[in-house]
């Protein structure tokens, strides 16, 4: 399966207290099934794509979500997407 290697390398860093509107990323979205709140920590959505990146098919990925995976990998992941 692939990484989000199609993700810019690039992007500019979020404020410390962003929250994530779960309906606006399509995958976050499947990801979250069982999380009833609109929106997610940054945190939290970096260790859902993490956790659960087996179950993605990054071909689906939008172009907006590919961005957001790479800030939160560079954020919270200190550049590591160990999806």
């Amino acid at each position: 399966m692939a990484t989000p290697a199609l993700i810019p390398t690039r992007t500019p860093l979020a404020p410390p207290d962003w929250e994530i509107v779960v309906a606006d990323y399509p995958v976050l979205k499947e990801l979250c099934w069982s999380y009833h709140l609109p929106t997610i920590t940054p945190e939290d959505a970096f260790g859902k794509y993490e956790a659960e990146w087996r179950h993605v098919d990054p071909s689906i990925l939008t172009e907006h979500e590919q961005i957001l995976i790479r800030l939160l990998t560079e954020v919270h992941g200190n550049g590591c997407f160990l999806g």
